[in-house]
């Protein structure tokens, strides 16, 4: 795909269709906001190997009668499926929820769960952020939560000003686990850009 703008919510106005085309599950079966394809494949195009996987749900829709294990879901901004962990049963204005959220693995990179070594991009960093250039045309851009909650220390020592909090920063999505209904959500990404000084600018 050639492209000769750059910028993070490029094509976005007035747009419903930037995400691209989506083939879920009806619920006929019981299985409701599963996907099956994005933009007419079964796999992620952008990503290799294990990292090409498409799954979960893109974020509206779950399954009824929810357990306490996990989901998954989908962002097109990001071309790639997370896995959030079930953390706790909550209260979302009095309704009984279960909070799932993403762990230090979520965005991994190799260093904790060697399968998502595809994401390195050719060359792995400390756990915490992951290559998504493939998915930002060509752009060398790196996914994370803000401030690199969760991450490697290594990425707060680098930068003056960063303070990860919990509260603030974290990622995660409740849901009403009887109809599996979104009830509260968080989800909180940081995108940062590898820049490299230009001849001539100062």
């Amino acid at each position: 795909l050639h492209i000769d703008n750059i910028a993070f919510i490029f094509q976005r106005n007035n747009s419903y269709t930037i995400d691209g085309t989506y083939s879920v599950a009806t619920g006929v079966d019981g299985n409701i906001g599963k996907i099956f394809e994005w933009n007419y494949h079964n796999k992620i195009l952008q990503n290799k190997d294990s990292c090409a996987k498409l799954g979960g749900s893109i974020g509206e829709f779950y399954s009824q009668r929810r357990s306490k294990d996990f989901i998954e879901m989908f962002i097109a901004d990001t071309c790639k499926n997370y896995k959030l962990d079930f953390e706790e049963e909550v209260q979302v204005r009095g309704i009984p929820g279960y909070k799932y959220s993403a762990r230090h693995s979520t965005l991994d990179n190799g260093t904790l769960v060697p399968e998502n070594k595809c994401y390195c991009g050719g060359e792995c960093v400390p756990s915490g952020t992951m290559n998504i250039t493939s998915c930002a045309y060509g752009a060398p851009t790196f996914l994370s939560l803000p401030h690199f909650y969760g991450a490697d220390p290594y990425y707060v020592a680098q930068v003056e000003g960063l303070k990860p909090e919990k509260s603030k920063h974290e990622f995660f999505v409740t849901l009403e686990p009887r109809i599996g209904f979104c009830v509260d959500i968080a989800l909180r990404l940081q995108f940062s850009f590898l820049l490299h000084p230009v001849e001539y600018i100062t």
